[in-house]
């Protein structure tokens, strides 16, 4: 069989209950064949021949894997081709050559071949245009491979995994510093909040402070208001107990004409003024009518009476002899009638009514 196939590694998914799997290449050897079995986690674990498996050559030479235990679900089975990097065939001088023995020391060229540059097709190589010869340091624990200058790989100065921490380290302190600014910016955001806040109060406050101010004048006008009023008032009472004078009184007028001697107080139709009195200590009776024909009389031929404050003992009006005053027609309004003092004088009128005059005695 030549070899055509250029694959030299297989691998096959578990699922539980399959054993057999079968490899497509050439194999010279059951040996040549190393199984591998990965698990979930990638880890792998090399299989040994006749005892985790078995291995049967076929007549095309391939060949068949026998799992002792079927490979679980989750589980990737690796089989892969590793020759002996060695020549084993030996031909007799002059002697006839086999051909299986010839074919299969080529087989076995190219089957190497095949297996090297499945290595370096794993391995890490410079460009085809590169001229540069690389040379790599010894390995030291903990340390990591750089690029120099020249070109060449170079142990690093600091420990990989010191570097992995502190890396990890400063970044677990950006993180914290990243929350930290953040309940940063939310407590500067409820500070603003705050503070706006405030201010709406400190607003509320001014508007009631001003507010209270405007009540608290009004107040005062108020209480200056009621203490003008008691003040008025104070001044009434004075003026009627006879602290103030009577000139005080809103319908007593003594500043047009200011009072004499002996003079009183008589109405002018407005107001009461100072006025003379008739000699001999005269009092003065008052009625108001507004009925004509109403009658005036008087006791005595000495009584006088008085209309709208004017004497009126003329017209006919007066009948000295009776003394009686007849209200004439239109002529409505106030009637007054004096006597001398130690007389008995009497007003009444045709209505029933009747008024004494005041006598002095």
């Amino acid at each position: 069989m030549s070899v055509e196939n250029l694959a030299i590694k297989e691998s096959f998914s578990g699922n539980g209950s399959t054993t057999t799997f079968s490899f497509s290449n050439k194999v010279l050897s059951k040996s040549d064949l190393v199984v591998k079995l990965i698990d979930s986690d990638g880890d792998s674990t090399t299989q040994v021949l006749d005892t985790d498996y078995t291995v049967s050559l076929n007549s095309d030479s391939t060949a068949d894997v026998e799992m002792s235990t079927a490979p679980a679900s989750g589980e990737t089975l690796f089989i892969i081709r590793e020759l002996d990097i060695e020549q084993t065939i030996s031909f007799a001088n002059s002697a006839n050559i086999p051909e299986d023995s010839l074919e299969n020391g080529l087989d076995k060229s190219i089957m190497l071949i095949q297996q090297l540059q499945e290595q370096l097709d794993r391995a890490l190589m410079l460009g085809e245009t590169s001229t540069n010869n690389v040379s790599v340091a010894e390995p030291s624990e903990g340390k990591g491979l750089v690029w120099d200058a020249d070109g060449n790989l170079i142990n690093t100065t600091s420990d990989i995994d010191a570097v992995a921490i502190e890396a990890e380290a400063s970044a677990t302190a950006a993180a914290s510093s990243a929350t930290a600014a953040a309940s940063s910016a939310t407590t500067a955001a409820a500070s603003e909040t705050a503070a706006a806040t405030s201010e709406t109060n400190a607003s509320t406050s001014e508007t009631n402070a001003a507010a209270s101010e405007t009540a608290a004048e009004a107040a005062q006008t108020a209480a200056e208001t009621a203490q003008a009023a008691a003040e008025t008032a104070q001044a009434a009472a004075e003026a009627v107990a006879g602290t103030g004078s009577i000139g005080d009184l809103l319908d007593v007028d003594t500043s047009t004409d200011a009072p004499t001697t002996d003079q009183a107080l008589v109405w002018d139709g407005s107001n009461w003024v100072p006025g003379d009195v008739a000699s001999g200590g005269e009092e003065i009776a008052c009625r108001y009518t507004t009925n004509a024909g109403q009658v005036i009389t008087g006791a005595t031929a000495t009584t006088v009476v008085y209309e709208d404050v004017d004497t009126d003992t003329t017209g006919g009006n007066y009948n000295t002899g009776t003394g009686i005053y007849t209200v004439g027609t239109g002529e409505a309004g106030w009637y007054c009638v004096t006597g001398r003092v130690g007389a008995s004088v009497s007003i009444s009128t045709s209505q029933g009514i009747s008024l004494s005059i005041l006598v002095n005695g």
